[in-house]
Order: structure tokens, then C-alpha cells, then sequence
């Protein structure tokens, strides 16, 4: 599809207004270029121009460059964002929908009663980041009690427990 000047600089900034989060030059990629909406370095290019109109911001977080949307561009993207194809807004809307869900997940902490017959019971715990698991631990409780105590504490105490036996790892190693 054809964009016109106007729309590749709507388009842009409708990625970045869409995404809760600072948009980095791969987030870019995943909301415009691998949606086909355009190529690598009309986006790219475009982003330098709105930053010198400023329209976008840039700023450097843990040596990678990320771009926000300011007032001027803000308001220009609501004003004129009909100017963007329809069926573009919902491919941008959807995958930064997605990006941002990743993004909310962040770090979590799982930590479940599993029984293992009427008496006695397994308390499952694990620390994930982004869903990826760092840390994953299944420990026989006894009883439904104990069990319990074990997820309260996990749940209280993960980063803690993740710090020590990290440690105790790299302590063997030595």
C-alpha cells in the first residue's frame, strides 16, 4: 500500500501513541515494518524527522535508543489519525496491544498448591519474566498446611530465595 508523506509521519506517530511504553527501533520494526506498512529506512528516516519537528523524542536507555511521542506530536495524531488507512490503525493497534501485554507481564511470581493424593500436597513455585521461566521449583509439603505456609513465604520472599540460590550455584562453582 501507498503512503503519502502526511500518512508514513501519521503512521509513526500512531505506533508510538499506541505502545504504553518507550518505542525502541526493534519495537518499530515489529509495529510497522513486519506488518508491511512500510520499509526499514522510510520508518527510520521518518522518526529523525518528526524528532527534529518535534513531534518525537528521543533518549538512551541502557545503551539503546527509544522514541516518545511529545504534546505537538500528540495532538497532531489525534487530530489527523482518520488520515491512516483503517485496516493500517488495526494492524499497528493489534501488535502493540500485544507488545504492551508482553510489556505488563514483566516480572511475575507463581506459586501453587498442588495435591498429590487426599493427604499430601506439593506447593509449585516459580519466578518468570516476560514468560520466560527463571526460576521454576516443585517441593514436597506433607500437608495441605504446610503446603500453604511454603507459597505464602515463596510469594513474600521470591527474589530473595531466586538471590540465594543463584549464590549457592555460583558458590559451587568456585
Amino acid at each position: 500500500m501507498y503512503l503519502d508523506d502526511v500518512q508514513v509521519r501519521l503512521t509513526v506517530l500512531y505506533a508510538i501513541r499506541c505502545c504504553q511504553v518507550s518505542v525502541s527501533e526493534d519495537m518499530f520494526q515489529e509495529l510497522i515494518v513486519y506488518q508491511n506498512v512500510m520499509d526499514y529506512f522510510t520508518m527510520m528516516n521518518c522518526v529523525y524527522e518528526l524528532e527534529k519537528m518535534k513531534m518525537v523524542k528521543s533518549m538512551v536507555i541502557d545503551n539503546e535508543t527509544r522514541f516518545d511521542i511529545t504534546k505537538k506530536g500528540l495532538s497532531s495524531v489525534v487530530m489527523f489519525k482518520d488520515k491512516i488507512p483503517l485496516s493500517i490503525r488495526d494492524k499497528i493497534y493489534d501488535k502493540a496491544y500485544e507488545l504492551n501485554q508482553r510489556a505488563a507481564r514483566g516480572r511475575e511470581i507463581s506459586a501453587d498448591i498442588v495435591p498429590i493424593d487426599e493427604k499430601r500436597y506439593m506447593a509449585k513455585c516459580g519466578i518468570y519474566e516476560w514468560g520466560t521461566p527463571l526460576l521454576e521449583v516443585s517441593v514436597f509439603a506433607g500437608g495441605k498446611k504446610n503446603a500453604q505456609d511454603i507459597v505464602k513465604r515463596f510469594e513474600k520472599e521470591a527474589s530473595s530465595v531466586y538471590k540465594l540460590i543463584l549464590e549457592k550455584i555460583a558458590e559451587e562453582g568456585k
